[in-house]
């Protein structure tokens, strides 16, 4: 067998054994991101379907908007008030589902400011505790403002 023919044959077994590598790579990181993505939403199931429920229950206030999927792993909720600056809580879990986060999203249209703030929960009964007094607090200045006009 000549040099150059044991050189062909080697850089082929090498590019073999380099591409099944990778596949192996990929393949653990599809599994480790299914797994985290699983995991994640195991973890949010009682507070998506609690946002869910309250969603059901808070059609028709107006400013109010909250996206609940149980699939998903997430919820969100939008507030808007009537001068147009929108409030949005996105709740999840940090990446190794031990604890919650609402990530809190403020925008300011007259001024063109925007804010954001990360509220981290060990409990999620704690982050349910936040999330629903943001809502509460929507839905009293919604009733005031009616009873301010009259």
């Amino acid at each position: 067998m000549s040099e150059q023919s044991i050189r062909q044959h080697l850089r082929a077994a090498l590019d073999a054994i380099v591409s099944r590598e990778r596949e192996r790579e990929r393949a653990a990181d599809a599994g480790g991101a299914g797994v985290l993505a699983s995991a994640r939403i195991r973890t949010m199931r009682p507070l998506v379907e609690a946002l869910s429920a309250v969603a059901g229950e808070t059609r028709g206030i107006g400013g109010l908007v909250i996206r609940a999927e149980a699939d998903s792993g997430q919820a969100e909720v939008e507030f808007t008030d009537n001068g147009r600056s929108r409030r949005t809580l996105a709740l999840s879990s940090d990446a190794a589902s031990n604890r919650f986060e609402v990530e809190e999203t403020q925008y300011f249209p007259l001024s063109g400011d925007r804010a954001s703030y990360l509220h981290c929960f060990d409990m999620p009964e704690d982050a349910l505790h936040f999330v629903l007094g943001m809502i509460g607090s929507h839905i009293a200045s919604r009733q005031e403002l009616p009873e301010k006009l009259a």
